[in-house]
């Protein structure tokens, strides 16, 4: 059991060394495709936050998501006391 934990520490400290040697030696090139990844997805985020809530603050849509909103609360709340009864 002692060999098994020393080894995994062992390995985990030799792929933490390399990997900041590959980021001084590269440049932080390898890790620069993950960084962009990760703006892209937030930027998409950005964008489908912006359309919710254009989307709910119409007029009418706004109307609609209100009457869904309270008939989902309403059957919630029926539910709830059928599992009380």
């Amino acid at each position: 059991m002692f060999k098994l934990i020393f080894r995994t520490v062992i390995i985990t400290v030799f792929l933490i060394f390399v990997t900041v040697a590959l980021a001084i030696w590269k440049g932080g090139e390898p890790f620069r495709y993950f960084g962009e990844g990760v703006t892209v997805v937030g930027k998409s985020i950005i964008n489908f936050g912006d359309f919710v809530d254009e989307f709910i603050s119409g007029s009418k849509l706004r109307k609609k998501y209100d009457k869904v909103k309270e008939i989902i609360k309403d059957d919630g709340e029926e539910s709830e006391g059928r599992k009380n009864k």
